[in-house]
C-alpha cells in the first residue's frame, strides 16, 4: 500500500510577504532564524523558499509583536531600557 503525499507548497519571500501582509524583512528574518521552514535554492544569488504551511502555523501560534509598556508622564514618553 502506497501513501500518496503532495509536495509542500513553497513561496518566495515576496509571495509570502504579500500573502500574509507582513514585511519582506520580517519574513526573511523568520526564515533565516529558523522560526519557519525555508530552503535556499542554488549557491550564487540563491532564492529563499518558505514553506507556506510552516509560515501559516507560525502566524497562528505566536505573538508576532510584543508591545512594550509605554508610560507617559506629563506628555513625556519614557524610553525603554
Amino acid at each position: 500500500m502506497q501513501i500518496q503525499t503532495s509536495p509542500p507548497r513553497m513561496w518566495t519571500l515576496k509571495e509570502a510577504a504579500e500573502a500574509t501582509s507582513l514585511s519582506l524583512h520580517y519574513v526573511r528574518k523568520a526564515a533565516l532564524t529558523g522560526k519557519i521552514s525555508a530552503i535556499r535554492t542554488g549557491t550564487v544569488n540563491s532564492k529563499i523558499l518558505v514553506n507556506a504551511e510552516s509560515l501559516i502555523n507560525y502566524l497562528q501560534s505566536s505573538n508576532l509583536i510584543e508591545e512594550p509598556e509605554i508610560i507617559i508622564i506629563d506628555g513625556i514618553r519614557r524610553i525603554a531600557e
